[in-house]
């Protein structure tokens, strides 16, 4: 898609948003909680961060027992899992979009200008470079040798992860308009699916891109381009039989990857990753509210209204419990059965973005400046001391 028509998009919302501002809804403030759990940090280090104007999901990854985070600069490092101490930093020549993806032996990247770098984790040297036609904003993913990279003019290739070479594309023609964000591929044995901008799923052979079926996750509406936007930009979840996907001002469905059939769906509007445990799928609409859905049947569990218009991040599953950041820094964790809120801290007072990474019971959060923090939730229930925590007015 050409860049003028997102940045015409983006102008848009913000002078819908300027017109409006005495309608809207300002964020939620956050409540007083008392609580039975508390927070330890367990190491806490800093790395280059990114501009939040950018609007750039710099994810971190983990490989071994190292934790790989990257800056829109170019500065890829790697920490010790256990500590945090620094391993290696590497300074790219390059502006990242996309990352940090990672394969059983490589860092893989995308950047601004089209270019997937696949790099070593032992010490951050290019390995390979493959210059592709437009910005990366998703990041790259590997399976079966292959590396599967979407880029944001609706294309998507497979490239060799030993050498970069390009094996196949696919090519889906996108709208007029459309959110700046893709969707992040996934792997289902030997096929790859996808969403894109036009409120579609696709299937695709792994070997050689060929269309298996295309499935609509929701139909354009609305008198606008704008209204009419129903981009499939949050990564597609598999359980088992069931496929979940959702797409933005339209709806998130349940779909039997045997046969196609469209098992549920409930109307919601989401543009962010969503997870999933045993039993439910959790996503958050795009005002922040946050709902949970029953796998099997779609029936609506919960939702939590606290993070409405504190732009929280992709929600993640951390010991049993969710785990989300917002736009003030702070980290909460929800009970999985009921949503209440069990505890919060804070790393920061830049925007948490991007999705938590999880091992061991240990949840690490990075926030746009930089702040990258290994946190655990510890139960105090034989304590004779109650937990309370009161925000900062400032």
């Amino acid at each position: 898609m050409p860049y003028k028509i997102i940045i015409l998009l983006l102008v848009s919302l913000f002078l819908q948003a300027c017109g409006a501002s005495s309608n809207v809804r300002p964020p939620e403030p956050l409540i007083e909680i008392e609580s039975e759990n508390s927070v330890e940090v367990v190491w806490n280090e800093s790395f280059g961060g990114t501009d939040e104007k950018k609007q750039l999901k710099l994810s971190i990854a983990i490989l071994g027992e190292n934790l790989f985070t990257v800056d829109s600069r170019g500065e890829l490092s790697a920490f010790n899992l256990n500590d945090g101490d620094d391993v290696w930093s590497v300074k790219l020549d390059r502006e990242i979009t996309a990352g940090v993806g990672a394969s059983e032996d490589k860092i893989l990247l995308g950047t601004k200008d089209g270019a997937v770098l696949a790099l070593d984790p032992k010490n951050g040297a290019v390995l390979w470079s493959r210059r592709l036609a437009t910005e990366i904003l998703s990041k790259p993913v590997a399976a079966s040798g292959k590396v599967i990279v979407q880029t944001v003019d609706g294309k998507i290739y497979a490239l060799d992860e030993k050498t970069g070479r390009q094996v196949w594309q696919f090519h889906k023609e996108g709208p007029a308009l459309s959110l700046r964000g893709t969707s992040t591929p996934i792997f289902i044995q030997n096929v790859v699916i996808t969403g894109f901008a036009t409120g579609t799923i696709v299937a695709l052979t792994l070997e050689n891109g060929k269309l298996i079926w295309e499935i609509p996750v929701s139909q354009p509406t609305g008198r606008n381009e704008i209204e009419r936007l129903t981009d499939v930009d949050a990564q597609p979840i598999v359980n088992k039989f069931r496929l979940f996907v959702a797409s933005y001002q339209g709806k998130l469905v349940a779909i039997d990857i045997r046969s196609g059939e469209q098992l549920w769906s409930r109307d919601i509007s989401v543009f962010r990753d969503m997870t999933i445990d045993s039993k439910n799928i959790y996503a958050l609409d795009d005002r922040g509210v946050m709902f949970a859905y029953e796998q099997s049947t779609g029936a609506s569990v919960w939702q939590q209204a606290q993070f409405f218009g504190r732009k929280p991040s992709p929600p993640a599953i951390v010991d049993g419990n969710i785990i989300v950041g917002d736009l003030e820094g702070y980290v909460h964790w929800l009970n999985a059965d009921d949503g209440r809120i069990l505890a919060r801290t804070r790393i920061d007072d830049d925007p948490i973005v991007t999705q938590a990474v999880v091992r061991d019971r240990i949840a690490y959060v990075n926030s746009v400046s930089g702040e990258l923090t290994a946190l655990k939730l510890k139960n105090n229930q034989e304590s004779k001391f109650s937990f309370s925590f009161k925000p900062d007015k400032n």
